[in-house]
C-alpha cells in the first residue's frame, strides 16, 4: 500500500498577506478594509482540522503571520495575536489526529505586511536578522517539523501596484536571502520549503541557484489542457515537468479557487506525468479566511482533496 506520501491543507492565522494599511483588500478580499486585528475563529478552525483527521490528511501547513505573540519580535505581532501556548495546544490537537502541523512564514514582498516596518528593509542586515529570529522561534514552537514553508510568491510589480511601495528582489540579493533563510531552516534540522513562481520567468537561474533539498510547491488553478506556449496556463502547467526534469522534490498545489475540477484534475496529472520518486504528496489551498463566514469554503476544499484522493490514490486509504 503506498500510503507514505503527504496530504496536506493549509489554512491561516494571519490574514495580512494581500495588502498594506494604506489599501483597501484586492483580489482575495474586495472591499475589506485593512485591520490590525486577524479575523479568525477557532471554533471554525476546529472544526476543520476535526474533519482533516477524519479524512486522512497527514498534514497542516498554518500561514502564521502576525498571527502569534512573537518572543523574539513582539513589535510584529498582531493586537489580538494568540500566544505560544495557545498555539502549541492547537498543534498538539493536530498531531493528536495523526496530522504533522507545519509553519509558513511567507517572506515574499507581495505577501509580508504582517512584518511591520522590517518589510521596508528588505535584504539589510536587520532584515535578514528578523528572519532568522522568527524561524528559529517557529522551528522550536513546531518542535522541529519536517518541513517550514518560507511562502516567496508572486513577487513582481504587477501585484505589488495597490500598495503605497513595491519592491522587488532581483537575482543577486533575492539569492542572498533566500539562502539565509534555507540556512536558518537547516540549522533548525528543518527542511525549506518553498512556492515554484521563481521558475515561470526565471527557469535557468531556478536552475542555477535553487538548493536541491528545498521543496517545492509550483500551484496552477485550472484544467490541465493544451495552452497556447505563450500564456501564463502554459509556464505555470508546465513548470511542473521542469521542476521534475531537474530533479526536485515537489508538492503540487491545488485549489478550488478558480476551477472547481483543478483538485482532481492535479492528482490525475501527478500520478501520470510526476511520479518518479520526487513526487512527495499534494498540497490544497482554499485562499479564504479562518471565519464562520468562509466555513463552506473551507470544508468544501477539504472534501475535494479527500474526494479526489479516492478515485485517483485509492492505494493511500
Amino acid at each position: 500500500m503506498e500510503n507514505n506520501k503527504i496530504w496536506a491543507y493549509y489554512i491561516k492565522l494571519s490574514d495580512h498577506f494581500w495588502s498594506d494599511e494604506t489599501t483597501v483588500e484586492g483580489g482575495m478580499f474586495p472591499g475589506k478594509a485593512y485591520d490590525e486585528n486577524n479575523d479568525i475563529d477557532f471554533e471554525v478552525w476546529d472544526e476543520v482540522v476535526s474533519y482533516l483527521g477524519e479524512k486522512k490528511y497527514n498534514m497542516l501547513l498554518i500561514d502564521i503571520g502576525d498571527g502569534v505573540k512573537y518572543e523574539s519580535h513582539p513589535e510584529i505581532s498582531a493586537p489580538n495575536a494568540v500566544s505560544k501556548q495557545f498555539l502549541k495546544e492547537k498543534l498538539d490537537a493536530a498531531r493528536a489526529l495523526g496530522i504533522e502541523p507545519i509553519p509558513k512564514l511567507n517572506f515574499s514582498t507581495c505577501h509580508d505586511t504582517w512584518m511591520k516596518d522590517y518589510r521596508r528593509m528588505v535584504s539589510t542586515s536587520i532584515y535578514r536578522k528578523v528572519v532568522v529570529d522568527l524561524i528559529d522561534e517557529m522551528s522550536e514552537l513546531f518542535d522541529t517539523p519536517s518541513l517550514f514553508h518560507l511562502g516567496m510568491d508572486e513577487e513582481n510589480d504587477k501585484l505589488q501596484t495597490r500598495n503605497e511601495i513595491s519592491i522587488i528582489r532581483h537575482e543577486k540579493v533575492l539569492w542572498e536571502d533566500m539562502n539565509i533563510m534555507f540556512d536558518a531552516c537547516r540549522k533548525n534540522h528543518v527542511r525549506p520549503w518553498v512556492w515554484s513562481d521563481y521558475y515561470w520567468e526565471h527557469p535557468d537561474l531556478f536552475a542555477k541557484y535553487m538548493p536541491h533539498d528545498v521543496v517545492q510547491s509550483n500551484w496552477f488553478y485550472r484544467r490541465f489542457l493544451n495552452y497556447g506556449a505563450d500564456t501564463p496556463q502554459y509556464k505555470r502547467m508546465m513548470a511542473y515537468y521542469g521542476i521534475r526534469d531537474l530533479g526536485y522534490d515537489q508538492i503540487p498545489t491545488c485549489s478550488q479557487i478558480a476551477e472547481s475540477a483543478n483538485t482532481i484534475h492535479t492528482l490525475k496529472f501527478g500520478k501520470k506525468e510526476l511520479e518518479n520518486g520526487h513526487l512527495l504528496g499534494f498540497l490544497t489551498a482554499a485562499w479564504v479566511r479562518t471565519n464562520r463566514s468562509d466555513y463552506f469554503r473551507l470544508m468544501n476544499e477539504a472534501y475535494k482533496l479527500y474526494e479526489a484522493r479516492e478515485k485517483v490514490y485509492p492505494e493511500t486509504l
